[in-house]
C-alpha cells in the first residue's frame, strides 16, 4: 500500500496538485490523508474518465491509542476494511498479516480513511486519442497492436505509445525507437523509472498533461522535426521495461529462462532452491501458494503451452480459497492481491541474499495480459517438488 508523501512546506499549490494527479494515476494504490484537494483532484481526474475512486475506511490491527492493543500482536501492521456487510460478532473481521479476529466496534477502534483510485484502461486510451485530436492530422490505430497510433510528421511519421498498457515487445525495444520516431506515453507515474536513460527516447508523463505542463501535439510535432542521428547502446535494451530496467541481449519472446527455481511445498511451509521463504505462521501466503501450484500443476498434465498458463485473479483465488476445507484462510480480492504482492518482495529478497538473480515475477508472474488482472507461477522459471527431509548432518 502507498502512503501519501509528505509535503515539503514551500510547495506551491500547483505543484501539489500536480503530486497529488501523479499519486492518484497508480492504479489501486491507498492514498492518504485524505484532504480536500485529494478528493478534488480525483473528481477531475475522475471526470477527464481516467479513473475511478472510493474512499474506504479502516482499522489498524495494532495501534497504541485502541482498548485491545495490550493483546495485540504489537508489531502488526495489518489493516482491516470496514465494511457494512461484515458482521464482528460473526468474527468476519480477520487481519489479514496475523490472521487475529478483530472487533472494531466493540473494542471502539480508531478508524482511518484511505482514497482508493482505478486507472482506466479505455479512459486513458479516449484521452491520448482526444489530445492527438489537436495535431489536425488523423491519428492511426496501428494494425493488430492495441495502445498504439501513427501520425503524419516527418519522413516516416511518428508513433504515439500508451507504454503501461502496450505488450509488444517490438514497439518497445530501443532499436524500434531509433528506427521509428515514437513518443512513449506513461500513467504510472514511477514508469519515468523503467525507461532506458537515452536522452532522444521521448517519454510524456499522462499527469504532465492532465496538469497542462506538457502539449501533446507540441511534443509528436517537435519528434516529427528531430533529424538527429540517435545512436543505440553497446547492449540492446527496451526503451520502456515493464519492470526494473536492465540492458539485456535480445532473446526470442517468451523464451525461457536458463535459471530454475525449485518450489519444494510442505504442508504448512515452503522452500525455494532449499531456501526458506514460507514458515508455519505464514498461513494466507501458503493456502496463496498451494491454490497457485494446483492450476500449475492442471496445465502441466493438460501439455498446455507455457504462455498459455492459468492466470487466476485475486476473485478467483479468494473464492477458492473460501471453498477450501481450512476457512480461516478465506480473504477478499483486495487482501490477496497484498498478499501476492508481499510474497513476491520477500522471496525476490530471500532469493537475491542468498546469491539468486531473481527478479520480481521470478516465481509468482502477473499476467502478460494487461487487459485481465490475474497470477500464476512463472511456468518458464518454476518447478515443484515436494518438501525433502533436511539432508543428515555429517
Amino acid at each position: 500500500m502507498v502512503s501519501a508523501s509528505s509535503r515539503r512546506k514551500n510547495s506551491t499549490s500547483g505543484s501539489a496538485v500536480a503530486a497529488d494527479i501523479a499519486r492518484l494515476l497508480q492504479s489501486n494504490a491507498g492514498l492518504e490523508p485524505v484532504t480536500p484537494e485529494l478528493t478534488a483532484a480525483a473528481e477531475h481526474l475522475r471526470g477527464l474518465g481516467l479513473i475511478s475512486h472510493r474512499v474506504v475506511d479502516y482499522v489498524c490491527c495494532a495501534w497504541s491509542e485502541d482498548a485491545d492493543f495490550p493483546s495485540s500482536n504489537r508489531t502488526c501492521t495489518g489493516r482491516l476494511h470496514v465494511k457494512p456487510n461484515l458482521d464482528e460478532n460473526a468474527n468476519d473481521y480477520r487481519c489479514p498479516e496475523c490472521r487475529r479476529v478483530v472487533y472494531p466496534f466493540r473494542h471502539r477502534k480508531r478508524q482511518f480513511q484511505e482514497l482508493r483510485a482505478r486507472v482506466l484502461t479505455d479512459g486513458v486510451s479516449a484521452y491520448v486519442q482526444k489530445a492527438l485530436a489537436e495535431i489536425g492530422d488523423p491519428a492511426i490505430a496501428a494494425s493488430g497492436v492495441p495502445y498504439v497510433w501513427r501520425v503524419d510528421g516527418g519522413l516516416a511519421g511518428v508513433h504515439i505509445c500508451l507504454a503501461d498498457f502496450c505488450d509488444d515487445q517490438r514497439v518497445l525495444s530501443v532499436q524500434w525507437a531509433q528506427q521509428n520516431p515514437t513518443c512513449y506515453v506513461a500513467v504510472n507515474p514511477r514508469a519515468v523509472e523503467r525507461f532506458i536513460p537515452l536522452n532522444w527516447v521521448s517519454r510524456v508523463m499522462v499527469a504532465d498533461l492532465v496538469a497542462g505542463t506538457i502539449s501533446l501535439a507540441d511534443k509528436v510535432r517537435e519528434i516529427g522535426a528531430d533529424t538527429a542521428h540517435r545512436d543505440l547502446p553497446p547492449l540492446a535494451t527496451p526503451a520502456y521495461s515493464k519492470g526494473a530496467h536492465r540492458p539485456e541481449v535480445v532473446s526470442p519472446e517468451e523464451r525461457a529462462s536458463t535459471g530454475v527455481f525449485v518450489i519444494e511445498l510442505g504442508e504448512k511451509t515452503a522452500r525455494i532452491n532449499t531456501l526458506e521463504v514460507l514458515d508455519t505462521r505464514a498461513t494466507t501466503g501458503h493456502a496463496i501458494l498451494c491454490e497457485l501450484a494446483k492450476a500449475f500443476l492442471q496445465d502441466l498434465l493438460a501439455n498446455r503451452a507455457p504462455q498459455h498458463f492459468l492466470c487466476q485473479t485475486p476473485s478467483d483465488l479468494a473464492d477458492a480459497l473460501q471453498q477450501a476445507a481450512n476457512k480461516k484462510d478465506a480473504m477478499d480480492a483486495d487482501q490477496v492481491r497484498r498478499t501476492i504482492n508481499r510474497l513476491q518482495d520477500a522471496f525476490q529478497q530471500r532469493l537475491c541474499k542468498a546469491g539468486f538473480v531473481a527478479e520480481h515475477d521470478s516465481i509468482i508472474q502477473a499476467s502478460p495480459d494487461t487487459a485481465k488482472e490475474g497470477y500464476r507461477l512463472n511456468p518458464f522459471k518454476v518447478a515443484l517438488r515436494p518438501l525433502l527431509p533436511p539432508k543428515p548432518a555429517k
